[in-house]
């Protein structure tokens, strides 16, 4: 049997299936099941198990949440063994092979109760996660996941009770994993743990503590809307500085290969042909003007480099977070005008508003720049493939 050709078929299978259906989950997707697969494989590989038994423990792997697209959450590793058995049973495996592969999709049900090796590398490879740093964003979806199939919205310190718990009463099956992941896990308990005593804490301080806590965090701190808007504008627009930056890089190779290839192969040849010489002669400008062009939209202009001194800084006038405005000031007076900067909100918002205001303008002129070059090389290239096609016809 080509264990290896069937594999192949099922990955293609459950991608196709999570891709179709109906229901779109924030966990128990396609990511997750290629994640069991890896972690399969990886125990699989230090165990070194057969080929048979890694068609087993991968198959099971695939296989092993595909029942949740059909119902609830619940049992959901029995409908998963039923449709293994279905599909694998289409292809000519074995009822002794199905048994195994359905006793390793089951292994995964909470709590884990796995009877052998094979069932081992399945259980712990589902709950891999928890022993590495991606921990707390599956638990986020997985907690995502449970308030859509619910509709309802699953408080944090539940939430986080219940994780505790599932850490707590978990624990890896084989020797390889317990070795590499039991201490991450522990280090996930300890630090949710520590959530909840501090929780604790605060709720057992007197009323007036806590208003008088949260009027202190209150004051004079940017929203998080406003950061993130801040932050989305500025790496757009790097993406589309790195961008320019790309396009011209390929401008200037492209008609510097050109140059390249005229200078050597074509010159000499205009001494026989000299009707060759007008459109060389074009090709050849539009090939500078383009590079020229293109040259201009990647060099480097600082937009305000006057010296910096401490009466504009005690007036606010630099703009801090542009190296411009700040390169020539002393490293203790900008660090002392940075600090106050991050304690006025009007002067750090300012600030970020002036520097997204000269990052546009830089990229306002690389793109007219940037322009220019294109509208040359592609007007003036069919303007010289015009003209060497008119002199060899004339």
């Amino acid at each position: 049997m080509n264990y290896s050709a069937i594999t192949t078929e099922l990955q293609t299978h459950i991608e196709q299936v999570f891709l179709k259906s109906d229901t779109i989950l924030p966990y128990h997707n396609t990511n997750h099941t290629l994640a069991v697969l890896v972690a399969s494989n990886e125990l699989g590989n230090h165990f070194q198990i057969t080929e048979e038994e890694r068609f087993i423990v991968n198959t099971a792997a695939l296989f092993h949440d595909l029942g949740i697209l059909t119902g609830e959450a619940k049992d959901h590793e029995i409908r998963s063994a039923d449709m293994a058995e279905k599909w694998l049973s289409d292809r000519g495996v074995l009822p002794e092979m199905l048994e195994k592969i359905k006793g390793c999709i089951m292994a995964t049900r909470l709590p884990q109760k796995p009877k052998n090796l094979l069932e081992e590398i399945v259980a712990d490879a589902d709950l891999w996660h928890l022993g590495t740093e991606y921990f707390t964003i599956n638990q986020k979806l997985l907690r995502r996941e449970l308030a859509e199939s619910t509709g309802k919205e699953v408080e944090k310190d539940a939430w986080r009770l219940n994780n505790i718990k599932l850490l707590s009463s978990h624990q890896y099956h084989t020797t390889f994993a317990k070795g590499l992941l039991q201490s991450k896990k522990e280090d996930h308990l300890n630090r949710l743990k520590g959530k909840i005593e501090k929780q604790q804490l605060e709720l057992e301080k007197p009323i007036s503590d806590k208003k008088d806590k949260k009027k202190e965090i209150d004051t004079n701190k940017p929203t998080r809307g406003i950061e993130t808007m801040f932050r989305v504008t500025i790496h757009n627009h790097l993406e589309l500085s790195s961008m320019a930056d790309s396009k011209a890089n390929i401008m200037i190779s492209v008609n510097s290969i050109i140059v390249s290839v005229v200078l050597s192969v074509l010159i000499r040849r205009l001494e026989e042909s000299p009707e060759l010489i007008i459109p060389t002669c074009i090709l050849l400008l539009v090939n500078i003007c383009t590079i020229v062009f293109a040259i201009l939209a990647v060099r480097p202009k600082i937009l305000s480099s006057k010296n910096t001194t401490a009466v504009d800084t005690e007036q606010k006038k630099p703009n801090l977070l542009f190296f411009g405005s700040f390169n020539k000031m002393s490293l203790d007076l900008y660090t002392a005008k940075m600090k106050d900067m991050m304690s006025d909100k009007d002067y750090l918002y300012e600030s970020m508003i002036s520097n997204i205001y000269f990052m546009g303008i830089v990229l306002g002129r690389k793109y007219h720049w940037l322009r220019l070059a294109y509208n040359v090389f592609m007007y003036g290239f069919i303007t010289a493939v015009l003209a060497f096609t008119l002199a060899m016809l004339l």
